[in-house]
């Protein structure tokens, strides 16, 4: 029912509506509305009216704002590049790798086989402590040989039996013939300069030793002081690859004699001694040069003379 309104000034009651009062004509106030909650809509929300785009700033020249992707109204946002999924490229290289890896090793494998084949030794030796002594078969020991002390006819009265006893001795290598090739002590004596006694490393220090059968008289006495040999496969002179003697101290039963050899001399180098008797002949090898080749370090002796009757 509509509220009725009083009349301030006369307490006349108007009629709902009235604006002025019909008893006395003053203005009527306003009656109050009641509130009244606005009505609950059911069903699907309205769509969404996009707001109007926001006016430039006047004087600064910028542009309408734009809609953030996601607002409402906003245009959908373009689609970005395609992200591959799966496993990443470029591991090709991995084959590549292997590749490499196997052809760097046929090339190692491929030079040993050249040094083996070009020089009676590839690798170099193994260090050896001060003072120890070698052989062919057992390499931690000395050893002793049997041999005949050869001298030319004009100065040979007889030939004599020596027992030959070396510090050490290389074991025996592959020519460029693939040919075992032997450094035994025997070698020292055999008349062959081709033929050689040797041992690994520096053999400054070292001594070998010469006990004949009997008392000798000795008139010259000297040495080979390399390996004069000439590969009969390849024609490589092995004398300027390895190690040469410069200098030697003779022992004959207590005399000695210091001899000085001339590098490159590839010829007997001897010395004169003054018709000295004796049993035994220490041969102590005091200075050599360095290897010609690194990977041949060895000391080598072609040949001992020992001249006398």
């Amino acid at each position: 029912m509509p509220d009725t309104v009083t009349c301030p000034y006369c307490r006349n009651v108007a009629e709902p509506g009235d604006l002025d009062c019909s008893l006395c004509g003053q203005q009527l106030p306003v009656a109050p509305r009641a509130f009244s909650p606005p009505p609950v809509a059911f069903g699907p929300p309205a769509a969404a009216v996009p707001p109007p785009p926001s006016p430039a700033l006047p004087g600064f020249g910028y542009p309408p704002a734009q809609p953030w992707p996601g607002d409402a109204g906003a245009p959908p946002a373009a689609p970005g590049p395609a992200v591959p999924v799966g496993p990443p490229r470029g591991g090709g290289w991995i084959p590549v790798a292997a590749l490499m890896l196997l052809v760097v090793v046929a090339a190692a494998v491929a030079l040993l086989l050249w040094h083996r084949s070009n020089a009676d030794q590839t690798a170099a030796p193994s260090p050896r402590p001060a003072g120890s002594t070698a052989s062919s078969s057992t390499p931690d020991q000395a050893t002793s040989q049997e041999a005949t002390v050869v001298a030319p006819a004009q100065l040979q009265h007889r030939e004599r039996n020596a027992r030959i006893t070396v510090p050490a001795t290389s074991s025996p290598a592959p020519d460029a013939g693939n040919n075992q090739v032997t450094y035994d002590a025997a070698h020292l004596v055999d008349g062959d300069p081709a033929t050689a006694w040797r041992m690994d490393g520096d053999g400054a220090g070292s001594s070998l030793r010469f006990d004949v059968d009997g008392p000798t008289t000795f008139h010259r006495i000297g040495l080979i002081n390399g390996y004069t040999k000439i590969d009969p496969y390849d024609s490589t002179d092995r004398y300027p690859q390895m190690r040469r003697i410069t200098q030697v101290t003779w022992n004959l039963d207590g005399r000695t004699f210091t001899q000085l050899l001339q590098d490159g001399n590839q010829s007997p180098q001897l010395i004169d001694v003054p018709d000295v008797t004796a049993t035994s002949i220490t041969l102590t090898i005091d200075a050599t040069t360095g290897p010609g080749v690194a990977a041949l370090d060895y000391t080598p002796i072609s040949e001992v003379q020992l001249l006398g009757g």
